[in-house]
């Protein structure tokens, strides 16, 4: 674990070279860089970003905790996103009766290497100042309502866009939000954790952090 958060902090240091020389950032004039994380975990698959991450979701999501240091999206059906265990009457009903979909936002007070370092599967995908801007402004598309379903301090679930099958999964929608940010030239035929994984793993770097 402490390899892959020493690789992780390296990383981002490739992006802000001035935290390394203790300058401040605000000083350089260079067009600003960040980092976003793809993850799986269980049945999981997630967006995960920082504070700048949260900022840009402040309009769309109300009382966020204060000592939050960052955020895991996801989405996912409206039933079987929100069991607490696997149940598998309810993913086979998901996976094969459309139904409709809310949106998994999940806060973490610790820093964002320890986090992931917690994740079966991470890939850390860079972002130029547009790309990142053109993520948040489709992540904020897929709120259908501001009010959560379930309203827990860390966990909450809220309506969303879209409707999930077998034909748009949690990570065909994470292959959508990373085509509307550029990241990814398309989102055809990506259903399954590894589909997605394979394609982002070969234009980033993946890890097992566990």
């Amino acid at each position: 674990m402490l390899k892959f958060q020493v690789l992780v902090v390296l990383h981002l240091l490739t992006f802000f070279p001035s935290l390394a020389k203790g300058q401040d950032i605000s000083s350089i004039s260079q067009p600003r860089m960040y980092s976003i994380a793809l993850v799986k975990q269980r049945w999981h698959t997630g967006i995960v970003g920082d504070t700048a991450l949260l900022r840009c979701l402040a309009s769309v999501l109300s009382d966020i905790p204060p000592d939050a240091q960052g955020v895991d999206i996801g989405w996912g059906d409206s039933v079987f996103y929100q069991l607490p265990d696997f149940h598998l009457g309810a993913a086979l009903s998901a996976l094969f009766l459309p139904t409709p979909a809310v949106l998994r936002i999940a806060f973490f007070s610790s820093p964002l290497h320890t986090y992931l370092a917690l994740q079966e599967r991470v890939a850390i995908i860079p972002l130029d100042s547009i790309q990142f801007h053109r993520l948040c402004q489709f992540l904020r598309s897929q709120f259908r309502k501001q009010q959560p379903i379930q309203n827990a301090r860390t966990v909450r679930f809220y309506p969303a866009a879209g409707t999930y099958s077998i034909l748009k999964t949690c990570n065909t929608w994470i292959a959508e939000a990373f085509v509307a940010a550029g990241i990814l030239p398309s989102a055809f035929g990506i259903a399954t954790v590894d589909a997605l994984f394979g394609m982002i793993c070969r234009r980033y770097q993946c890890y097992h952090p566990r």
